[in-house]
């Protein structure tokens, strides 16, 4: 195994520092990243095309919940995947199409990232909030 070191990956930084979540994040993150281009170049109109939005939400959304940098490279790549499409001479409706094409799968992917927020809100009644306080100042005002 790749014995690694601080922040540069390997053994040390993936399990000594407990770090996997952001490899399998970034793992997730190309695999998902690979399948939203194919579904941008072919469309809903293709089977291949129809499991590769699939596959695109299911894996951006995996990586997004594993780890917060993918936010960083999905707010990074997506743009310039739009961009570089729109403008390498297609037809006029590149952009619209490529848009209408990236927003759905980034919309269902942050909600697939985001399904643990609802059972926060679910137990928000539940929270002690009041003996949370009193612990806080006990602690906040001991010597």
């Amino acid at each position: 195994a790749d014995q690694g070191t601080h922040s540069e990956g390997g053994w040390f930084y993936d399990v000594v520092f407990g770090v996997w979540p952001m490899s399998l994040a970034m793992c997730a993150l190309f695999f998902g990243i690979a399948d939203l281009v194919v579904f941008v170049e072919q469309g809903a109109a293709t089977s291949s095309g129809r499991w590769a939005r699939a596959r695109a939400m299911v894996l951006l959304g995996i990586a997004l919940f594993a780890h917060q940098m993918s936010l960083i490279a999905i707010a990074m790549l997506v743009p310039v995947m739009v961009l570089v499409r729109s403008t390498d001479g297609r037809d006029k409706g590149a952009l619209r199409e490529t848009i209408a094409r990236v927003v759905p799968v980034s919309i269902v992917a942050g909600m697939i990232a985001a399904w643990w927020m609802l059972l926060g809100w679910a137990a928000w009644e539940l929270v002690p909030w009041e003996g949370a306080r009193r612990a806080w100042e006990a602690w906040s005002e001991a010597p």
